[in-house]
């Protein structure tokens, strides 16, 4: 986080705001961008290893089908 989000909170500090109104308030703008970064790199990743999961899973529900 900047020195900028830090003066911002301090200016709502200074205005009356309690720090809980200021953390729900100016800390998940700031924090959004990242977060949607890492949920869309964490989807990624896990659909990387559900793919050959699925391939494995797929060939062995073949191979059991085809020796009935």
């Amino acid at each position: 986080m900047t020195s900028e989000t830090r003066d911002l909170e301090e200016a709502a500090l200074d205005l009356g705001a309690s720090r809980l109104r200021v953390f729900f308030r100016i800390t998940p703008p700031f924090l959004a961008p990242a977060l949607a970064v890492g949920t869309a790199i964490d989807g990624i990743a896990s659909m990387e290893s559900y793919t050959p999961t699925m391939f494995v899973k797929g060939a062995a529900r073949w191979r059991q089908r085809s020796a009935r």
